[in-house]
């Protein structure tokens, strides 16, 4: 038998900006931003393990809360006679974060960086070239240790640089 609870109340505060800017007719950039802390508000289980809850469980962080992150990206079009190419690029970054309530196994900061030049042309056709996680950084989904393994997590890979080729045909 299983038996899902709630461990703690905590309260999450923070503070997000975005931006949007058309520089020119044809180049658009964006840039985003965002924090995030949390505050544990009380604390019904050892977030440790068993025990009591102690003062050092109020020092753990939020699984998955990452406190910063933030992106810039571009997209500009130049037309030409056989129709419009589109450059776009992105950058992404997201700081550390435990991937569990003890804080024992964390997920390394992340930067990405995906591109992709398109030509959108006649008849509804795209044509791209495209490149995502460029800087073929290795990260995982979670990073939890092993309970019945003793200083063994499991951690599942995220992809890493896919770089392709697409037609799209739009109807």
């Amino acid at each position: 038998m299983q038996t899902t609870v709630n461990s703690a109340d905590t309260q999450i505060t923070g503070f997000e900006g975005e931006l949007l800017a058309a520089v020119t007719q044809r180049l658009r950039v964006s840039a985003n931003v965002g924090y995030l802390h949390n505050h544990w508000n009380r604390i019904y289980y050892n977030l440790s393990g068993a025990g009591p809850v102690t003062p050092a469980n109020y020092d753990l962080q939020l699984p998955f809360l990452s406190p910063w992150s933030f992106g810039a990206g571009l997209d500009y079009a130049i037309p030409t006679r056989y129709g419009e190419i589109a450059v776009q690029g992105n950058f992404s970054h997201r700081d550390r974060t435990p991937s569990n309530d003890s804080n024992t196994g964390w997920l390394k900061a992340v930067n990405r960086a995906d591109a992709n030049l398109s030509l959108r042309g006649a008849y509804g056709l795209t044509y791209s070239v495209y490149g995502k996680n460029l800087t073929n950084q290795v990260t995982y989904g979670l990073n939890n240790p092993l309970t019945f393994t003793p200083g063994e997590t499991i951690a599942p890979l995220n992809k890493g640089r896919i770089v392709g080729v697409e037609v799209r045909y739009r109807y």
